[in-house]
């Protein structure tokens, strides 16, 4: 009885609000050093786990990135995926690791590589990152313009000043008056001009 009672007593839950989605922003540009790490991981998952990389597929390849300059020979057809293609997908779940190769080897294999890389593997890479930063800068752009749009008051057609005549000359409710954009705009400045005559001369009172 005494736990069906402080049961019966107990405070009602709270409704758990969902979380307010993140706001769309552009992914960051990468250096030539992570473009080349994110080329080498794949080289490299393709020799210890063939079986996996074959099963990944990509809607753009590493070929098709830049054309100046010419990609190096050995990422050629390797199924490595356009890092300038940014594809929004939600986070990856939890999955069991192959085993094959541990992430600090992994690391320590693809930092030797990027010291004893030719000038042309390193030339590429750079210029991969300088076109990664002007898709960055051109997705962040394109992202504040939006915003800013969203940002703006919407105005109804029905009550713009080239149509203000036109609703008011088919006879609308008579005796009602809309005021137009450009009076509102009008009101509010002599509404501001005001306030500051007025707190001028209570300054001096």
């Amino acid at each position: 009885m005494e736990s069906s009672r402080g049961s019966a007593n107990a405070p009602p839950r709270k409704k758990v609000e969902p979380k307010p989605k993140k706001a769309h922003v552009a992914k960051k540009p990468r250096s030539p050093y992570i473009l080349f790490f994110q080329a080498e991981r794949h080289l490299i998952m393709n020799e210890v786990c063939p079986e996996v990389s074959s099963l990944v597929g990509h809607i753009s390849y590493l070929d098709d990135a830049i054309e100046h300059p010419e990609l190096p020979a050995r990422y050629r057809n390797a199924g490595i995926a356009n890092p300038l293609i940014v594809m929004r997908k939600e986070r990856r779940k939890h999955r069991k690791v192959h085993g094959k190769i541990g992430f600090i080897q992994l690391c320590r294999t693809i930092a030797d590589r990027w010291k004893t890389s030719e000038s042309e593997t390193k030339s590429y890479f750079k210029s991969l990152a300088m076109a990664d930063f002007l898709r960055f800068k051109k997705e962040e752009a394109s992202i504040s313009k939006k915003a800013e749009i969203d940002l703006r008051p919407h105005v109804h057609p029905s009550i713009s000043d080239t149509d203000f005549g036109n609703r008011t000359h088919n006879g609308e409710k008579a005796g009602f008056v809309q005021e137009t954009p450009s009076d509102m705009l009008a009101e509010l400045h002599q509404k501001k001009e005001t306030n500051r005559a007025t707190s001028k001369y209570h300054q001096y009172e």
